[in-house]
């Protein structure tokens, strides 16, 4: 009876500390997943912001070309009137 009591408490201790093992890999695990989250997180936060400054580069792109084109209009215009375009 000893014997077997004996071995039922070593077969506990030893599924003890396969669970304690299991529950520490899983909180690393849980660990690395969260590090991942906040990476991405910073890397979609950091996408967000160099979109937004693209997107007002192609503003003023677009300005600027709005504005050369009105210059190049009146230029023309000058020239079929045969006048001397101011430079």
């Amino acid at each position: 009876m000893s014997t077997a009591i004996s071995a039922v408490v070593e077969e506990q201790a030893a599924t003890t500390q396969e669970i304690s093992r299991n529950v520490t890999e899983a909180a690393a695990g849980t660990q690395d997943v969260s590090n991942n989250i906040v990476m991405v997180q910073e890397a979609a936060t950091s996408t967000g912001e160099s979109a937004g400054e693209v997107n007002d580069a192609a503003r003023s792109l677009a300005e600027e070309t709005s504005n050369i084109s009105r210059e190049v209009d009146v230029f023309l215009e000058e020239v079929k009137k045969g006048l001397s375009p101011a430079v």
